[in-house]
């Protein structure tokens, strides 16, 4: 972000540092970094001068198509400037990679798979266009292939913790707890303890008896509340794990107040499936509006 606003110091013109400017906020909230009530305003801001500067950049209505979907939740919306985006360049694999995790999320399975697969054909070697794949089409239920993706993904990039999360989720849903553990522990300490890793680690000790271990997990989440940003959401993950559906909703309904980043996916989640069926979880989507 400081080589960015360096960049528009220079050059007040350059639409695409204040993209960039944009983009950064945008994943410091989505790696719960900045609480996203923080972040995505300024995210927005800055896309909206670049759009103001040239109207037709590909990244800058990506970028905003990404603030709409997480911050927002204006499916509607996301979708048409993921669309403009793909329209400006059709080769954009962030676009495509955004426009499928917002599908998934909708539930709009087939549609977020052929997204996920140009964005694999655009950037094969990137790994989070890998990742983001992995989850879209994990979200979809099909398990084995994201699993397959997500491999592939860490031979390109061994230390990306997003793809090891990832994969721990994706070998969840096969209820191959062993691995699951094994991948999240991976993403926790590579990414130096990012809450929402932590959260799904705690989600799924519990069901292989290490519930003691997702206590601890959960008390340092709660611990660290005073200290930095710590999603609601993870923390929901926890007590989804351990079952008590009474204090994951009540932390929902914390990270919905937070518009935290993992609500969005609070319709189709896996880790939430206990949750669905719930008058209160079903509220929260309906106030989603996915």
């Amino acid at each position: 972000m400081q080589y960015f606003r360096q960049a528009i110091a220079l050059d007040p013109s350059f639409a695409e540092a204040y993209v960039g400017v944009a983009d950064c906020y945008g994943i410091l909230a989505f790696y719960a970094v900045l609480p996203p009530r923080e972040a995505f305003p300024a995210a927005k801001e800055a896309t909206k001068r670049a759009l103001e500067l040239d109207d037709g950049l590909a990244e800058a209505h990506a970028t905003l198509g990404f603030i709409n979907f997480y911050y927002d939740w204006n499916a509607a919306e996301a979708a048409k400037e993921f669309q403009r985006s793909l329209t400006e360049n059709p080769n954009y694999a962030t676009a495509h990679s955004w426009f499928s995790v917002s599908l998934a999320a909708q539930g709009k399975y087939s549609e977020a798979d052929a997204e996920a697969h140009r964005a694999l054909e655009y950037d094969p070697l990137s790994p989070i266009i890998g990742s983001n794949a992995g989850w879209a089409v994990s979200l979809s239920g099909n398990a084995d292939r994201a699993i397959e993706i997500l491999k592939k993904t860490i031979e390109i990039d061994p230390g990306f913790a997003r793809a090891h999360f990832r994969l721990g989720r994706a070998y969840e849903q096969k209820k191959d707890y062993t691995a699951a553990i094994a991948e999240l522990r991976q993403a926790v300490s590579l990414s130096g303890g990012e809450p929402c890793h932590q959260g799904s680690l705690g989600h799924v000790l519990p069901l292989s008896g290490k519930t003691e271990e997702a206590r601890q997990i959960l008390q340092g989440l709660e611990g660290r509340r005073g200290q930095r940003y710590v999603p609601s959401y993870g923390i929901a993950l926890v007590y989804a794990g351990l079952g008590d559906n009474d204090q994951s909703i009540h932390w929902l309904q914390r990270a919905y107040e937070d518009r935290s980043t993992g609500v969005a996916f609070l319709r189709t989640d896996p880790e939430l499936a206990s949750l669905h069926s719930d008058p209160r979880s079903e509220a929260l989507v309906h106030g989603v509006g996915f």
